[in-house]
């Protein structure tokens, strides 16, 4: 999608053919191709777009280093490399293969648009390789990396097991997370109109699936009213929907808590905050519950949240085990602050 925007004629950055030929043929096995051609022509468009998109080095590193890992995990054993079988067994079987990791993508891919990534191994658990490994010894999941804190990289499983990819968020982001992203870039092109517009009601529709108090188009109507400053500041904080909970952090890569969720979003804009809740709330001007905007502060102590213009809608950096997350702000709230003079 970045590489699309960066193609349109009226930004001119890469070549419309080369993003249309990355973009062609669907499956599984031509997912994992398009991961390391994106990451390598993102490498080459280099200065060009530097600035322009919202993925780190790290990041893109780590989408072609995936998609190399899967590429071999997604071809059959007994695949002929170099011409396309013939055989009607082997026509079948690929196509069979092709269909399943379809199918299992689009599922993931629901189920993230409901659920957030929280648990999401849990709900859809991994297909593993076409051949079963019997496990002899416990295993390290995604999850379980994310929670201590591991940086993204291959993670070993049992012997005789395939090792598991550990997807940071520039590589399999959760839905929220790439259109906030995607909605960023755009603004930094200085994009308006219907496509914008249709992004925004997307994320608005996204968010609000995974909330009780707010509808998609209560947020759809705050974001398109607020101030740029304040809707790239909520931007900034959506697009870092499952990044791990880690204290005293305030860094896509490292992680974030509640505090650094907050001064990272707000810094994005030029607004510098202290990496505490307490200092925070008191930094703020204070508003009542009627008054808040989007990008304000929800406060109970020891925790703060950002406001996303509708019901009680948040984003946050809750606890230790739980991604940044959408939710519906926190009973015990006792304050509310502003960043902004007005």
């Amino acid at each position: 999608r970045m590489l699309e925007i960066f193609a349109d004629p009226e930004v001119g950055l890469a070549d419309p053919d080369v993003v249309r030929a990355i973009r062609a043929g669907t499956g599984g096995m031509d997912k994992a191709r398009d991961a390391v051609n994106i990451a390598a022509y993102f490498r080459k468009l280099g200065p060009s777009i530097a600035g322009k998109h919202p993925f780190t080095d790290e990041q893109i590193a780590a989408l072609s280093e995936v998609g190399q890992w899967l590429i071999p995990q997604l071809t059959p054993p007994e695949a002929v490399v170099g011409p396309l079988p013939t055989d009607p067994k082997a026509i079948e079987r690929d196509r069979f293969w092709t269909l399943l990791w379809t199918r299992y993508d689009q599922l993931r891919g629901a189920v993230a648009a409901v659920r957030g990534l929280n648990g999401l191994d849990d709900l859809v658990p991994s297909l593993g390789t076409r051949v079963a490994a019997a496990p002899t010894a416990p295993t390290t999941t995604v999850a379980d990396t994310r929670a201590t804190g591991t940086r993204p990289g291959f993670v070993a499983k049992t012997p005789g097991a395939l090792p598991r990819p550990v997807i940071s968020r520039g590589v399999v982001g959760d839905p929220a997370a790439v259109l906030a992203a995607d909605l960023l870039t755009r603004q930094k092109l200085g994009q308006t109109g219907a496509t914008v517009d249709a992004v925004r009601g997307q994320l608005a529709a996204v968010v609000a699936a995974r909330l009780t108090s707010a509808k998609a188009a209560e947020l759809d109507a705050a974001w398109a009213r607020t101030t740029p400053t304040r809707f790239t500041a909520i931007l900034t904080a959506l697009a870092q929907i499952g990044i791990r909970y880690a204290w005293a952090e305030a860094n896509p890569s490292t992680g974030f808590d509640c505090s650094g969720l907050v001064l990272y979003a707000w810094k994005a804009v030029g607004v510098t905050l202290p990496h505490n809740s307490e200092d925070q709330i008191n930094a703020m001007r204070k508003v009542t519950a009627a008054q808040l905007q989007p990008g304000d502060i929800t406060w109970r102590p020891n925790h703060v949240q950002m406001y996303l213009g509708a019901g009680k809608a948040v984003v946050e950096a809750e606890q230790t085990g739980v991604p940044v997350k959408v939710d519906d702000w926190s009973t015990g709230v006792q304050a509310f602050g502003s960043p902004l003079p007005s």
